[in-house]
């Protein structure tokens, strides 16, 4: 058992990758690069979610935080570049799956 288990703090369950400004781009975008990185990059089990973060609109895509496959691949890009991305895709629907400990990801 781990320290941090006895005094009862729980690992994280997922960790944000990256954010980027969303007043340009629209959730089908973000959904659309998701799934174009589940097919060119083989990633898996990746989330966003939309925030406010100090009067700004953002979206963050989140992984697990074991996942360092996706977390550098993101270390590697700026936000801008994600951006730009989304916004050259059509926008997608998508479904979500909700795991026991409370991780939600695009399927």
């Amino acid at each position: 058992m781990s320290f941090k288990s006895l005094l009862g703090i729980k690992p994280p369950v997922s960790v944000d990758v990256i954010d980027f400004n969303a007043h340009h781009v629209a959730t089908g975008q973000v959904v659309a690069y998701i799934h174009k990185l589940y097919r060119e990059e083989e990633f898996r089990h990746l989330g966003y979610r939309f925030e406010n973060r100090n009067g700004s609109v953002r979206f963050v895509i989140y992984a697990f935080p074991s996942n360092r496959r996706v977390i550098q691949y993101f270390k590697d890009r700026c936000p801008a570049m994600v951006e730009n991305e989304c916004r050259a895709l059509k926008g997608e629907g998508c479904t979500w799956k909700e795991w026991e400990n409370g991780f939600k990801e695009v399927v």
